[in-house]
């Protein structure tokens, strides 16, 4: 379950949400893709503590946002208008369906939103807006077809506007179950939103490996489209150490790179990512440190030097603490 989220704002600027437990969030003052951001401060309306979040966009730009309780509800808010400054609906109870995971987000090629969550019993469900009007009725939960057991991590967009998701893998043993923590994989099989899904590539390829020897198990993921169309994803095995994969090329079908671990920069130890991009096409990421003896976490972010899909990435800066 994710503590960081970010989605873009009707006018292009980013929003980034932090789980404290109470949810704290910071944006763009301007498109500047160097302009300053606003104080991490409490984000109204303010929904009970939560432990996780996640959020997305409707095709006007209107942002979304769910928070996990501790009470295991799953509430939503999203903005009154699509101004980018409008402000925000009561909290509400999302489609309640009770014991469910906080939504992975993904935009289909259309604009609507897609969202995948599981259940205590692993099994992944999804429900999407029914169109594109921005008020539209969400479809209600179903369950997700390839089905497969797993924990849903991460939805991004390749170069087609086909959807990709990732998820761990889960495996019914008796009556318990057991993970592995490897990734898997599926795609939209075509741009077409209502088009069906490939079956699960399981694992993920290229397989998550640890040439130390550590644990490579994925425990959450982000996945963000680069400058030039083509798909990034990082994940941080349970041994807190950041990697990255990205695909080798636009064109449909191409494979991704061989995994860069630790991403560089390395940020050291960390328990979250999420990432988001700038208007002017390159991308922003943020990292929730592993909390230290005083059990504070800091978080980190760093983003590409340039609009090219090769820069380098910036040394990370600390935006403030949580704890």
């Amino acid at each position: 379950m994710s503590r960081l989220t970010v989605t873009s704002l009707s006018d292009g600027r980013l929003q980034l949400w932090v789980s404290d437990p109470s949810v704290l969030s910071s944006w763009q003052v301007s498109l500047d893709p160097a302009a300053a951001w606003s104080p991490l401060a409490a984000f109204s309306p303010g929904p009970p503590d939560s432990t996780a979040v996640s959020a997305g966009h409707s095709p006007d730009g209107r942002a979304q946002v769910w928070a996990q309780g501790y009470d295991n509800v799953l509430r939503t808010t999203w903005q009154r208008a699509s101004a980018p400054d409008s402000g925000w609906l009561p909290w509400e109870t999302f489609l309640n369906k009770p014991d469910i995971t906080p939504p992975v987000i993904g935009q289909l090629s259309d604009g609507r939103m897609q969202a995948w969550a599981s259940d205590r019993d692993f099994t992944i469900w999804s429900t999407w807006k029914v169109s594109t009007e921005a008020n539209a009725p969400w479809s209600g939960w179903s369950e997700f077809s390839p089905g497969s057991l797993g924990v849903v991590s991460a939805a991004g967009s390749l170069s087609d506007g086909r959807v990709q998701l990732w998820a761990r893998v889960f495996t019914k043993e008796g009556q318990g179950y057991d993970t592995s923590g490897v990734l898997m994989s599926c795609w939209k099989a075509a741009a077409d939103p209502g088009s069906g899904w490939s079956p699960w590539q399981i694992p993920f390829a290229p397989e998550l490996t640890s040439a130390a020897g550590g644990d490579t198990n994925a425990e959450v993921c982000a996945a963000g489209q680069l400058s030039n169309g083509s798909l990034q994803l990082w994940t941080v095995s349970s041994d807190g150490v950041l990697h990255s994969t990205w695909k080798e090329s636009t064109v449909s079908g191409s494979p991704f790179t061989a995994w860069q671990s630790p991403f560089i920069p390395d940020p050291g130890s960390v328990d979250d990512v999420t990432v988001g991009r700038l208007a002017d096409g390159s991308l922003k990421l943020w990292v929730l440190t592993t909390p230290g003896a005083n059990g504070i976490s800091t978080i980190l972010t760093s983003q590409k030097s340039s609009t090219s899909p090769s820069a380098s990435w910036t040394p990370w800066a600390s935006i403030g603490t949580v704890g």
